[in-house]
């Protein structure tokens, strides 16, 4: 493939993205995708750039707000009179700040660490005497993890909660990971009620073993506040 293929290539992957293309281009693409996997593979990484510099450029607004507030902070306090005008521009700045925030944590994607799966997910079970049931909750924390990947939620829900459901003792860590990757099927699934009731009872726990990140736990919230507000 020449500069010139390349570049239309790429060309069609981002009006396709940017929903740019005429009916007729769409259809004409998405056959190409169906039977390209390489094709696939480019518009999926075109979407992860995309939304890398969007939460970077977010990231950096709200840094650069939260610089510039704490040096008008500073210049306040030194000041021996406070002006009104700049004490009411830092409010302006603190709302803004906080108004960015609340979009970025509504807006981007909850970024789950993935979890591999092994044969002593239940407690104290070797692999020699993995019971008929014990193969089970292995088959659907696999089976949970491959739909939530695929985006097929509803599916990702029912093996998450057959996971939960079982009566085997599973290790923290997987009941944590399939917990967590079930509230944000749940939500994608348009089951809030389901998806705040277990986000409530993983935000009471003080102690975790599956490694979620503060922010991600924020935007969770924030996009379960925002789904039930509108619901």
């Amino acid at each position: 493939m020449n500069n010139q293929e390349n570049f239309h290539r790429l060309e069609l992957i981002e009006k396709y993205c940017n929903n740019t293309l005429s009916p007729s281009e769409i259809l004409e693409f998405e056959e190409l995708y169906k039977n390209d996997s390489t094709l696939a593979e480019e518009v999926e990484e075109y979407k992860k750039i995309v939304d890398l510099l969007r939460m970077s450029s977010v990231e950096k607004t709200i840094l650069s707000t939260l610089e510039r507030l704490e040096n008008e902070d500073r210049a306040l306090e030194s000041s021996p009179i406070k002006s009104y005008k700049a004490a009411f521009f830092l409010l302006i700045t603190t709302l803004a700040a906080c108004v960015i925030f609340v979009l970025y944590a509504s807006l981007t994607a909850v970024e789950l660490p993935d979890f591999e799966n092994d044969l002593t997910i239940v407690r104290n079970t070797e692999q020699s005497v993995l019971t008929f049931d014990d193969k089970e909750v292995l088959d659907n924390l696999s089976r949970g993890q491959r739909c939530f990947k695929d985006g097929n939620f509803s599916k990702a829900v029912e093996h998450f909660e057959n996971v939960l459901d079982s009566q085997n003792t599973i290790r923290p860590y997987y009941q944590e990971a399939a917990e967590w990757h079930l509230i944000v099927s749940y939500l994608k699934n348009d089951q809030v009620k389901d998806a705040k009731r277990l986000y409530k009872q993983m935000d009471n726990c003080s102690e975790y073993v599956y490694p979620i990140s503060s922010l991600d736990k924020i935007k969770l919230w924030w996009q379960i506040f925002w789904a039930n507000l509108l619901k």
